[in-house]
């Protein structure tokens, strides 16, 4: 009766062993679901607290700087993120332009048109209500798009190892319906 009772304790306490632990686990599991919710809002948050910051910044600069400072300050901010952002897939296709190209098209290009003979290329964004820009800033930021010509021209100056003209197009801020470029480089 005594080694009954003992074995009747030690298989309850296995059971209750394993309860607690899928208990212990589930627990877990919801808790890191929790986190990731918790990390995800606080993302949202910083997102749109960043693009209502850079809105802010960029209606200032409209208002208290000159077109000529403007686009200096927005290309240099457009250069430095093409550096941090962009440097490593223009090195992955470095000696293979066109792969690049291909690439684009698969991240955010409608189409593309690389005429090597006259020396330019027309990037055609994809079609958007919003700045491609992950920052998202507000319409009506008009000068915002100077710092995505500063991103081309890093981006292009160093794929094609050779400074290039950038011209915008079309911009989702100025009232288009999506982004474009016309990159020109000496042939």
């Amino acid at each position: 009766m005594k080694g009954d009772r003992r074995n009747f304790l030690m298989s309850s306490c296995s059971v209750c062993g394993c309860l607690g632990a899928l208990m212990l686990f589930d627990g877990s599991a919801q808790a890191d679901e929790k986190a990731e919710n918790e990390l995800r809002d606080h993302l949202k948050k910083t997102k749109a607290f960043a693009g209502a910051w850079t809105t802010s910044l960029i209606r200032s600069m409209d208002r208290e700087l000159d077109e000529v400072a403007r686009s200096k300050i927005l290309m240099a901010c457009g250069r430095d993120c093409a550096r941090r952002n962009s440097a490593p897939m223009v090195e992955k296709y470095k000696g293979n332009f066109e792969g690049l190209l291909i690439k684009m098209k698969e991240l955010w290009l409608d189409s593309y048109e690389n005429d090597t003979e006259m020396g330019h290329i027309v990037l055609k964004g994809r079609q958007s209500d919003k700045c491609p820009c992950p920052i998202h800033p507000a319409m009506g930021t008009k000068s915002y798009c100077e710092c995505s010509n500063g991103h081309m021209d890093e981006l292009f100056s160093n794929a094609l190892g050779k400074p290039v003209k950038v011209e915008l197009i079309e911009s989702v801020l100025r009232g288009g319906p999506r982004c474009s470029w016309r990159i020109s480089y000496s042939v």
